[in-house]
């Protein structure tokens, strides 16, 4: 895979014809050319448009990642096998010392290689192994059980002459994280060049939500008494990766857990609403004839079917409150409770009058009472509350200010 190290095209090795892809394309979209500080890289030979598949791609060669001597044994005569121009291509990519340099071929091949058809199944590819890396990419790869091929789309407007970046990792954490994960060089994206205090938000903000992720996609924990904190927690977490710049790389399966949570407490309106998005994230991030797509359409298809009989016996399950835009929709859509409310209160509502165990501890813990505010450093609460209790000790405990209370 392209690093910082200088990556020559060899012989035969397509550039502004892009004939290594499986694209017929009368206009190529990009070419393989130097790239300043990087070596080799591709670069958009026109304007491509967000949403653009830029290219499809099969397997040059194919492995399991498991360090073991078989597997090295089996790859090195796979590439000993290829026709002279493709190993001459496979040699000529980036070398760099790596935990495992028992044979050049395999130290090549872990440097190189990205998605395959399995978790366990690494390939390197003749263009897209080429491609160099950015937090903040422009682009996204995954491989594509339905075309059994690896696929690069465009995640925003590329300007021509503009290099074309993907992502190296699927997790978004603080900077030096992210550094300690590409292990074989430094990053200089927008993100990982932040500075001063910039710096500090980026890393708060990022390290938070990443936590969040963690939190929310073990969904194994989801049940209905959790599903509104899971709600609020997601809503938290897609707000500061959109901060950030990196949402969408996230969003597709946090809205997909979102959709669980509220089937989980029976709300279809909104529950069809998430796997709408869920449908239209996955589907600008990995194209419409992904296997996740499909796979979204299927579940859309089932949900509405059931809501279709319901509907028969006179049950309207997908109402939605038309007179609502902007922020005041999303606060519905989240079940956000800070929005005002007229007439008496109904004291048995524990979403309103929460019961004492269930109060904020500390504001990073607990996104259904506090949420980050924009400087990315101090947490605003989202509702008012107390409670009524005896002060039983008072505690300094950790440069905290504590009151032990006993409930009355």
């Amino acid at each position: 895979m392209a690093t910082d190290q200088n990556k020559a095209t060899g012989p035969n090795m397509a550039t502004e014809n892009n004939s290594d892809t499986d694209q017929n394309m009368d206009l190529p979209m990009y070419a393989i050319r130097d790239v300043p500080g990087k070596g080799k890289g591709l670069v958009a030979t026109k304007p491509i448009p967000t949403g653009t598949r830029i290219l499809t791609e099969s397997p040059l060669l194919t492995s399991s990642i498991h360090q073991l001597p078989e597997v090295k044994a089996a790859f090195i005569d796979q590439v000993n096998k290829l026709p002279a121009a493709e190993k001459f291509a496979f040699l000529d990519m980036a070398l760099i010392q790596v935990d495992e340099p028992d044979h050049p071929y395999w130290a090549r091949f872990l440097v190189n290689c990205m998605e395959g058809p399995e978790r366990e199944i690494r390939c390197v590819y003749m263009t897209a192994s080429r491609i160099n890396h950015s937090c903040v990419s422009n682009a996204y790869q995954d491989w594509n059980g339905t075309l059994n091929k690896l696929t690069i789309q465009a995640i925003k407007d590329i300007a021509e002459g503009e290099e074309i970046t993907i992502c190296y990792f699927n997790k978004h954490k603080d900077r030096a994280s992210r550094h300690d994960s590409l292990v074989t060089f430094t990053c200089t994206c927008s993100l990982c060049s932040l500075q001063g205090q910039r710096l500090v938000e980026s890393d708060k903000r990022l390290g938070m939500a990443s936590k969040l992720y963690e939190l929310v996609t073990n969904w194994t924990e989801l049940n209905p008494d959790s599903a509104l904190r899971w709600l609020h927690a997601i809503r938290t977490c897609i707000d500061m990766f959109t901060k950030e710049g990196v949402a969408v790389f996230h969003t597709g399966y946090l809205y997909s857990i979102a959709f669980k949570a509220l089937v989980q407490v029976g709300d279809a309106a909104r529950g069809k609403i998430m796997l709408d998005r869920h449908i239209e994230a996955n589907t600008f991030l990995l194209g419409r004839d992904h296997p996740k797509v499909e796979e979204g359409w299927r579940k859309l298809r089932i949900f509405m079917l059931g809501e279709l009989q319901a509907f028969l016996f006179g049950i309207n399950t997908l109402s939605f409150p038309t007179q609502l835009e902007g922020e005041a929709f999303e606060n519905w859509l989240w079940k956000d409770e800070r929005a005002c409310r007229n007439g008496p209160a109904d004291l048995s509502n524990e979403t309103i009058f929460p019961r004492f165990a269930d109060l904020p501890i500390l504001p990073v813990e607990s996104p259904d009472y506090y949420h980050l505010s924009s400087d990315g450093r101090t947490y605003r609460p989202r509702k008012n509350w107390c409670i009524l209790a005896e002060i039983t000790r008072v505690s300094t405990a950790g440069g905290y200010f504590w009151l032990l209370v006993q409930d009355r």
